[in-house]
């Protein structure tokens, strides 16, 4: 994967689930193969079965909110990305994604709370790097769009 082979990559593993039918770390490394080559309908089979092996393990639901989120669809993206956080993801993207999921997600009865989310999320994110320079740019994104100057 490292090497950018993904061919290669999902070649091995769908051999190696031959071997170890009920993998769930190796259905999320097939998912994000597929993600790599874009090809989402496959990733989200994949992610459905590590999901259905395992419920609470947060790195299915991550992937699954990443694909939402390169797809435009910031509600799945949402529910997903939440669920992975919920499910102790150590990622510091998760909260990252969340907000951009937030910040872009365009349901106007409530878009003073998509950003209030947004900005929650960013700032979880800059506590633990506070030099990531897109999630300042975002945060400073949602304030604004808030109306909420300092």
């Amino acid at each position: 994967i490292n090497e950018k082979n993904y061919e290669k990559a999902e070649s091995l593993c769908k051999e190696f689930i031959n071997f170890f039918p009920k993998s769930y770390s190796l259905r999320c490394i097939l998912a994000y193969i597929y993600r790599c080559l874009n090809n989402y309908e496959q990733a989200h089979l994949f992610l459905k079965e590590a999901i259905d092996l395992n419920l609470k393990r947060s790195v299915a639901y991550f992937i699954c909110g990443e694909i939402f989120f390169r797809q435009n669809k910031y509600d799945e993206a949402i529910d997903n990305l939440k669920k992975s956080i919920i499910y102790k993801a150590k990622i510091n993207n998760s909260y990252i994604l969340l907000g951009n999921s937030y910040l872009l997600c365009k349901h106007y009865d409530f878009i003073s709370n998509y950003y209030t989310e947004a900005v929650e999320n960013y700032n979880i994110a800059l506590k633990n790097d506070p030099n990531n320079y897109l999630c300042l740019k975002n945060c400073a994104y949602a304030y604004e769009m808030k109306r909420d100057y300092l």
